[in-house]
């Protein structure tokens, strides 16, 4: 929220704008920037066009003679909105306007200009601007522009958190400021009794409208907006339109309450309810369908609006408008923000409904509205339209001080507690809070009662107190495990990321999320390797880098059960050398598989995988205990080429499933000398070699140190397969005999024969 002091000074008491600025961050009001405005600007006063005559040479500019009080000066122009008699803002010659912009004498197509007619823009308000600033009539010529405008400021780009909807507004911050310096000033307007009777009806849906208020305000006019109050509407971030439309956003900045006014012309009923299917083009000048979950206000069975969001431009008011029905109702909080996301609509009302409204501020709103129009008019306030009900939301916290102080490491008093609550609008009675109904949906607990002596007194407040118990910290396993794991792949030199946990169209049927983040995320995924093929595809489009990533975070089945996986990426070379480009080799199946033997740090069995991300014939299921725990492989070909990455190997495990102590265990090397024995089986294409090496795995004698895969081959033509394997063997008690070693070997070798259809050479 864009806070500009000059405004806020009118409601609260404050040292100066550095301590202000420190306060609020302290409690919890984080000022994301502060922007000095008008500093930078000289030389601007106010002129009034006496005359247009035609430029002599360019058909697009115009030569003006603009008095401004003490001379009369000529300026050529190219705008267009401007008129004989109107009042603008004029820099002369040696001014300095927004972004250090000099002004200067000069000719333009031959034709002398002593100053330039300025806009919004120039005077640092605003980025964009239709065109020359046309002021108020009622502003004097010759003076100061920028003290008349008030354009000396500083606005505060202030932070509100999503439970804190009170604060959005210069009242709510006063009362933050009050509870922090101990000063006040009074906002009082007097409500205007009505003096005529209302013809009008109201209908409300009571499922999105608790309270709706619809008055006729006569007597109007729609002018421009004073210079002063444009300024404060600039600076707080709006748009200054129309007095009419103005004083319905200066009110809701003021005191947190969206309003609308309507032109009342043939306005005879009023009914809040929900949308049926039809379209209606709002004030920014789109054009939405609206389905059954959209709150509308209907006037003559006509939509003015989208209830608590935005306007129908038919609705709008004009320079013609003399009678206004001045909208003040209460909105779901939920219903506003589900509506503003089917619509993609966002606006500053729909922003303080989904915050919660205060129903206590909404009759102090209305009599705000009065006041400021009868500045300028002789209004006629008819007998309001009221539907529903306007009571307040009370809430009663018991507290106790013993539990509050044991809760924060403090001890505070019940003095102090009422000291620092009774000027946030707390009530205190003796261990009874009452929450004010504009905290009632942030204090509910005496938590929240601890955190608002908390956030005035600040962390240097609690005294530190030492734990009357020093436990010892334990982590969970998993935890613990994840924290292994994550130093591995980091040694591995692959690089950790952190994707989203949701995918689009999962393949596996994943149900849909009710609220999505966007609409390209709206499935819980049911596997990690997609998040990674996904960010391999993003920065394929950027550069050609090899690509070697991990992550481990939380995946679902298709019935809500959630595990943790680890999901590993690899693409491009094994050793990325750019400067030798002699050594780089490509990654294959079996370097995967060593990365996948790197990262378990035990023995595992394989079968053939049927996951359909990887490539058929180069994949293959990890097995722990016969119980299948991931999958790891080359990314199917046809995935590879619809996302036009190069060749990747993906791996994918559940982390709980892993093992319990997955820590590589390390021996002394032995001082005895190891010998080594080779087997070779002829088989069959069909049977699988992780069969074989499963097999020996389970019958390796204790003599036997490892069994490693050493040699594949297949004679072109034939179906048979010869799969060789090395046996090491080693005693570390002494050294191994030929005919032992021969003996084991045997019995060994032939376990494999017994339990598969395959056969020695």
């Amino acid at each position: 929220m864009l806070v500009s002091l000059n405004w806020f000074k009118e409601f609260a008491v404050f040292p100066d704008e550095k301590t202000l600025i420190h306060d609020l961050n302290r409690i919890g009001f984080e000022i994301e920037a502060v922007h000095h405005k008008g500093r930078d600007l000289s030389k601007i006063v106010v002129g009034h066009i006496k005359e247009f005559k035609a430029h002599p040479d360019a058909d697009r500019l115009r030569v003006a003679q603009v008095d401004i009080g003490s001379d009369t000066i000529q300026i050529v122009t190219a705008a267009d909105n401007v008129n004989e008699g109107d009042k603008i803002p004029v820099s002369l010659h040696g001014a300095t306007l927004a972004g250090g912009l000099k002004i200067k004498k000069g000719k333009l197509r031959g034709v002398e200009s002593n100053g330039m007619m300025c806009s919004a823009v120039e005077c640092g308000l605003t980025d964009t601007s239709p065109g020359v600033w046309v002021l108020p009539t009622d502003t004097p010529v010759g003076v100061d522009f920028i003290e008349a405008a008030g354009l000396l400021d500083t606005v505060l780009d202030v932070s509100i958190l999503p439970n804190r909807g009170d604060a959005l507004s210069l009242l709510g911050l006063a009362r933050e400021c009050h509870a922090l310096y101990g000063e006040s000033k009074s906002f009082s307007p007097k409500e205007i009794a009505p003096t005529q009777q209302s013809n009008i009806t109201c209908e409300i849906d009571s499922t999105f409208c608790s309270y709706y208020r619809a008055q006729k305000i006569s007597g109007v006019h729609n002018k421009s907006t004073p210079l002063q109050f444009q300024t404060k509407l600039y600076y707080s971030g709006f748009r200054p339109l129309s007095w009419l439309v103005d004083v319905t956003n200066i009110v809701m900045i003021e005191t947190g309450q969206p309003m609308h006014a309507f032109d009342a012309a043939n306005i005879e009923s009023i009914r809040a309810t929900l949308a049926q299917g039809q379209s209606v083009e709002l004030l920014n000048e789109k054009t939405y369908t609206l389905d059954a979950t959209i709150p509308i206000i209907e006037c003559n069975g006509r939509i003015e609006a989208v209830a608590g969001v935005m306007g129908a431009r038919e609705s709008e008011v004009s320079d013609a408008t003399n009678t206004i029905v001045l909208e003040t109702a209460l909105f779901d909080s939920v219903v506003v923000r589900k509506a503003t996301k089917m619509l993609g609509v966002r606006s500053e009302s729909s922003n303080r409904f989904e915050k919660h409204v205060d129903a206590a501020g909404l009759m102090l709103a209305v009599a705000r509205v009065h006041e400021l129009l009868a500045m300028h008019d002789d209004i006629h306030v008819h007998e309001p339209a009221v539907k529903g009900d306007l009571a307040q939301q009370t809430t009663t916290i018991d507290i106790h001080m013993d539990t509050i102080n044991q809760f924060l490491g403090t001890s505070y008093s019940l003095d102090q507690l009422k000291q620092q609550l009774i000027p946030l609008g707390f009530g205190v009675d003796g261990t009874q809070v009452h929450v004010p109904s504009f905290r009632a949906h942030d204090c509910q607990e005496w938590p929240d009662i601890a955190e608002e002596m908390c956030r005035f007194s600040g962390i240097e407040g609690v005294p530190p107190t030492p734990m009357a118990h020093m436990l010892r910290v334990q982590h969970h396993p998993l935890w613990t495990k994840r924290q292994d794991f994550q130093q591995r792949a980091l040694h591995l030199g692959l690089t950790e990321v952190v994707p989203f946990p949701l995918l689009e169209n999962d393949v596996d049927g994943q149900p849909a999320i009710l609220n999505p983040i966007t609409p390209e995320l709206t499935a819980l995924r049911s596997n990690a390797m997609q998040s990674l093929i996904d960010i391999a595809a993003f920065n394929a489009t950027r550069h050609s880098l090899p690509c070697r990533l991990f992550s481990m975070g939380p995946v679902w089945s298709s019935c809500g059960h959630e595990a943790w996986h680890f999901s590993g990426l690899i693409a491009g070379d094994r050793h990325h050398e750019p400067h030798a480009s002699t050594h780089q080799t490509g990654i294959d199946f079996y370097y995967i598989k060593g990365v996948v033997e790197q990262l378990l740090g035990h023995e595992f069995d394989v079968q053939r995988s049927d996951n359909l991300r990887l490539h058929p014939g180069q994949s293959a299921d990890i097995l722990v205990d016969g119980s299948a725990i991931g999958c790891f492989g080359m990314l199917h070909p046809s995935i590879q080429s619809k996302r036009k990455l190069g060749v990747c190997g993906l791996i994918e495990f559940n982390l709980a499933a892993t093992g319990g102590n997955s820590m590589h265990q390390y021996q002394l090397i032995s001082k005895y000398p190891s010998t080594t024995r080779d087997v070779t089986y002829i088989m069959d294409q069909g049977v699988s070699v992780g069969d074989a090496l499963a097999i020996l795995r389970a019958n390796k004698p204790t003599a036997c140190e490892s069994i490693i895969l050493c040699g594949v081959y297949q004679k072109p033509g034939h179906d048979e397969v010869n799969v060789s394997f090395r046996m090491i063997y080693q005693d570390n008690e002494g050294s191994l005999e030929m005919a032992k070693v021969n003996a084991i070997h045997k019995t060994f070798a032939e376990e494999v024969v017994q339990k598969l259809p395959c056969r020695f050479p």
